[in-house]
């Protein structure tokens, strides 16, 4: 519903019903999930930043999270914490090539370009679950 809300553009609704339900469900990781796009929408990004760490605190491998949080970091130009964040990824089931590419950008913004280039050499040598290269 929440998300409903927000793509018909009723966002005070949206985070009307967001707020009563996480005090509702505090424990919920996709409620906290939910009100950090909320906060991005609003243009409030430390606090979708916060309210993504939060997500990730009750649910680790909620991917979704995981990368609006490493977006929202790099968007920010929290660099280091956006590599980290990257970087820690990695292990998840998820496109490993996305988020090489992502962490050479993150490595280029903090000048370490022999860091860049060597994620960048990875990112080329990935294969799919197929055998095919992904790139």
């Amino acid at each position: 519903m929440i998300a409903a809300l927000l793509k018909s553009g009723r966002l005070a609704e949206a985070t009307k019903l967001c707020e009563e339900s996480i005090a509702a469900l505090p424990d919920s990781a996709e409620l906290h999930f939910y009100r950090s796009d909320l906060y991005l929408h609003a243009g409030e990004k430390a606090l979708a930043i916060e309210s993504c760490r939060r997500a990730l605190a009750l649910n680790p491998v909620l991917l979704a999270a995981q990368q609006s949080l490493s977006r929202l970091l790099l968007d920010t130009e929290q660099l280091e914490q956006a590599e980290a964040s990257y970087r820690g990824r990695l292990n998840l089931p998820l496109s490993i090539l996305v988020l090489t590419i992502s962490w050479v950008w993150c490595s280029i913004g903090m000048a370490r370009h022999v860091g860049a280039i060597e994620q960048f050499k990875r990112a080329i040598s990935l294969k799919s679950p197929l055998g095919r290269v992904v790139l």
